[in-house]
């Protein structure tokens, strides 16, 4: 019994991973039929991604087509403020730095299979994953963090497991994937631990690191 707890407390990022992964898949491929991952504040965030690997349009007007395109209210644009110079996202770009691997992604298998819009499947799909993939990351360095504390494994286990399922953390990991508190769980995460390293271990390359990670946080949510 033992041995079945340790295996299970060691790998508990991972069935984190699996189980909100699972959740997110359900929920998101009710009515929405995984169309409308990307929605709400979401549209804002994300929309730095087409706008310059795909339209090449920093006024965002392609967001009228992808209107008319899904019959989507919410892609009406309401995220850009107007100005003297033009429309302008208000939503700050982190969101899209982090979605950018997963992007990439996504687009190269669209131009293979078609449509690569920004906004079909596979860009709707990326979302979801990423949010999972960041929930897994900040777990994972919170378990480092409690590891070089002497924290046994299964109450590192439980806490992570409170942390997750025990606050609205499964709420952004499993239905609003869009938004970026689960993106920013998992880069304080590694701010958190990375500075805790840094204090033992003074070198550049740590320091270089806690500077990326903190500017990624600051461009999230300010």
């Amino acid at each position: 019994m033992k041995a079945v707890i340790n295996f299970l407390s060691k790998y508990i990022c991972e069935w984190i991973l699996i189980i909100c992964l699972a959740l997110s898949i359900s929920f998101q491929s009710g009515d929405n039929n995984l169309k409308m991952i990307i929605r709400a504040d979401g549209i804002g965030y994300y929309s730095y991604l087409p706008a310059m690997f795909i339209y090449s349009d920093y006024q965002f007007s392609f967001m009228h087509k992808m209107q008319a395109k899904y019959n989507e209210a919410q892609y009406d644009g309401g995220y850009l403020s107007p100005t003297p110079y033009g429309k302008v996202n208000k939503y700050y770009i982190g969101q899209s730095i982090l979605w950018l691997p997963f992007f990439l992604i996504a687009h190269g298998i669209s131009l293979l299979v078609g449509d690569p819009d920004g906004y079909s499947f596979f860009y709707q799909l990326i979302v979801m994953v990423a949010s999972s993939f960041y929930l897994w990351l900040g777990c994972r360095y919170l378990r480092k963090l409690f590891m070089d504390y002497s924290t046994p494994s299964p109450t590192i286990a439980l806490i992570l497991l409170a942390i997750v399922f025990g606050t609205n953390l499964i709420n952004y990991a499993t239905v609003d994937v869009w938004a970026t508190h689960v993106s920013s769980f998992g880069m304080i995460s590694v701010f958190i631990y990375m500075c805790h390293s840094f204090f033992k271990e003074q070198t550049a390359k740590k320091l270089y690191i806690i500077a990326i990670v903190f500017a990624l946080i600051a461009l999230l949510r300010p």
